[in-house]
């Protein structure tokens, strides 16, 4: 029997559902749930500090902070 690589033996989902949630990762049409989000003082810990200024920061950022990264996901809650 052929030993698989490593490679070959780590599978990574491209998303993950639950009753209450679908994980998964980001993408642009995110931009307004993410600037939303990221007006809340108290959930912006990163990657600038502070509330986005504008849907543009949070497109910005969402592409080159979150989007195409491995083990980066969004979390969205199921109505």
């Amino acid at each position: 029997m052929e030993k698989k690589t490593e490679t070959e033996e780590t599978v990574t989902p491209r998303s993950l559902e639950t009753v209450r949630l679908l994980i998964r990762p980001f993408q642009e049409e995110d931009a307004d749930a993410f600037f939303a989000c990221c007006q809340n003082p108290n959930w912006v810990i990163m990657p600038v500090g502070r509330p986005n200024k504008t849907i543009e920061e949070s497109r910005e950022i969402l592409q080159n902070v979150f989007i195409g990264q491995e083990n980066i996901w969004a979390m969205i809650l199921k109505d």
